[in-house]
């Protein structure tokens, strides 16, 4: 009897459930296909943490407690570059490596570090040069490693001594890369982080006043960070983040020095998080040696027990990349090197060479084990040429605690919550505002990637009807040792000067006519980006009869950069302080731009 009633209870249930289903027009095939998507999200979350494995290739965890606590010492590393066969994503490459590791190693210093680099040249065929990308190098010219400007290559079977002095100035997120041919591409970089000294003594214990605070909010994330605090004593990390290519380097700038091109810029094949990835053998490709199981899913360690600053570096060749992370709000808390108010956004967009700093900021409790995708979506607007194997979203992990246990879904409310925060770079405000100074002299630029039939049709980059070809074996700055004059270097290679004592203050106008952006880099200098144009429709050049207006810098001063894209037919105005003597190159960081002029 009981059997019989309860058997009724549940058919009368599935009665009343199929006429609720059936007023709202959801047949049986919906709801089969609901269960359906529910059973393949949980074998999807399954697959992804058993694939789970401690950090073994490369080390996201950095230690500022090892440096900010020290006074200023001198640390002396032995590099060697080789090429071995690597496949970072399940596809074998030949691949650019430093001690045999790709990424190369990360640098860690604090302000006033001294470092002494020798770096051997072991590759095959190729010379090689290390620049370190965003770190002032006054009086140290000639460790900028630029081949034909600074220094000559480095020779195979020999070496190099980079021994230069970090600024007290000088702090934040930097790193450093191969600037010879196209070796970057090819995985020659690494992280390079400059840690701020801290006024106290010793690292702070999980007694100190930081965690007292959370402590007393009864758990440690479980409320909304408090981005000014959290920003003084978090777990930092690093994550090298940017487009990889299955071919060669070589290779590439072979095809797009060709007829072949038109012009258009290689389309990458995936992103590596941190040197590696998982890359979908299943997909048409060509034909390569490819087995998906020697990839490796990025997953990156958090701290369930303290705030997590994530310092993002876009190392690739070509794409800008839109970062976020699932159920969080990244605060912003610095750009390449200098110290932002925090400001909170779902994504950052990261170009080739630029540098942010967050502090990640749950946007519900979470737990150890807990995991969220990390996802970077490349833009489809900086590629030209169809590429099948690529899928533009590429996705790592990040977990709280000793691992993954629980691989949380987007929240459709939380996403809602946070989609008024878009992020742009010209928002943001240094945290020690500064009275930008006029300029002392101003030149105009105009950038384009021109084919021309006398040259064959090859595509090649100018800046003001030139195109830079620097000679290698006899680098300017011997020239300039020599008081060689601005007249004497070649009338096909632009160089702008400020040896005039008078000129303190140097303004740039770069004009983009191009059909795609260009993330131009300044070395040896922080310049001010004090205007930005993107035109909707026809060209947007500068217009000298109608300049815009700057006086918005007297109350919103913009953020000091060493990286920044300039639209595609737009402009943008920078200005800097020229108090670095020297020979420094002004470059767009696209790498086939960079090795075409």
């Amino acid at each position: 009897m009981t059997s019989t009633r309860a058997g009724l209870s549940i058919f009368c249930t599935i009665f009343v459930v199929v006429v609720w289903l059936n007023q709202r027009g959801i047949t049986f095939g919906a709801v089969s296909d609901w269960f359906t998507s529910i059973r393949e999200a949980a074998l999807h979350e399954q697959a992804i943490l058993k694939s789970w494995k401690p950090e073994t290739s490369f080390e996201s965890r950095l230690k500022p407690e090892d440096h900010a606590y020290h006074e200023p010492r001198t640390f002396v590393e032995d590099w060697v570059v080789r090429e071995e066969l690597r496949a970072p994503d399940g596809v074998q490459k030949p691949v650019l490596t430093v001690n045999g590791q790709f990424p190369g190693p990360t640098i860690e210093l604090r302000s006033g570090d001294t470092l002494n680099l020798r770096v051997t040249n072991e590759l095959p065929e190729e010379t090689t040069a290390i620049h370190f990308h965003g770190i002032r190098l006054v009086g140290a010219n000639s460790m900028d490693g630029t081949p034909g400007l600074t220094q000559c290559p480095i020779t195979r079977g020999s070496h190099f001594w980079y021994n230069f002095t970090i600024s007290e100035e000088q702090s934040g997120t930097f790193w450093w890369h191969s600037h010879s041919a196209t070796q970057r591409a090819d995985g020659l970089y690494g992280a390079f982080v400059v840690h701020k000294p801290s006024s106290s003594p010793k690292p702070p214990s999980i007694n100190s006043h930081i965690s007292d605070e959370l402590k007393r909010k009864s758990h440690p994330i479980a409320r909304r960070v408090d981005s000014l605090q959290a920003s003084e004593n978090p777990v930092e990390h690093i994550l090298l983040i940017g487009d990889w290519y299955h071919d060669t380097a070589t290779a590439m700038m072979k095809w797009y020095r060709s007829k072949t091109s038109h012009g258009y810029e290689p389309t990458p094949d995936i992103a590596l998080f941190n040197g590696v990835n998982t890359f979908d053998c299943q997909r048409p490709i060509k034909k390569r040696i490819c087995n998906s199981k020697n990839g490796e899913r990025r997953f990156i360690r958090l701290d369930h027990e303290m705030p997590n600053r994530l310092r993002l570096v876009n190392t690739g060749m070509l794409a800008d990349i839109e970062i976020s992370i699932d159920n969080h709000l990244l605060v912003v808390i610095e750009a390449d090197g200098t110290e932002v108010k925090p400001q909170k956004f779902r994504s950052v967009t990261v170009s080739p060479g630029q540098r942010y700093s967050v502090i990640l900021e749950p946007l519900r409790r979470v737990r150890a084990g807990d995991s969220f995708t990390l996802r970077a979506a490349m833009s489809p607007e900086d590629f030209q040429v169809p590429n099948v194997e690529l899928d533009l979203e590429q996705t790592a992990i990040v977990y709280y605690g000793s691992s993954p246990m629980r691989l949380k879904s987007p929240s459709a409310h939380n996403q809602a919550s946070i989609a008024e925060l878009p992020f742009s770079p010209e928002i943001l405000s240094p945290l020690i505002p500064v009275v930008v100074p006029e300029p002392d002299v101003t030149y105009t630029l105009f950038v384009n990637s021109m084919r021309k039939d006398r040259l064959g049709g090859i595509p090649y980059g100018y800046v003001n009807q030139t195109s830079w070809k620097p000679d290698p074996w006899n680098p300017l700055i011997l020239a300039d040792a020599e008081n060689i004059a601005k007249d004497e270097i070649r009338q096909d290679q632009l160089v702008v000067t400020t040896d005039r004592r008078d000129v303190k203050v140097v303004e740039l106008i770069i004009n983009n006519i191009d059909e795609g952006p260009h993330p131009f880099h300044l070395h040896g200098h922080h310049f001010w980006p004090l205007y930005t144009h993107r035109s909707t429709w026809g060209w947007g050049s500068y217009n000298t009869s109608s300049p815009p207006s700057l006086d918005h810098l007297s109350n919103s001063p913009p953020v000091l950069r060493d990286t920044y894209t300039i639209a595609r037919r737009g402009y943008a105005i920078i200005r800097f302080r020229a108090d670095a003597p020297g020979l420094w190159l002004f470059h767009c960081h696209v790498l086939v731009h960079l090795g075409t002029g």
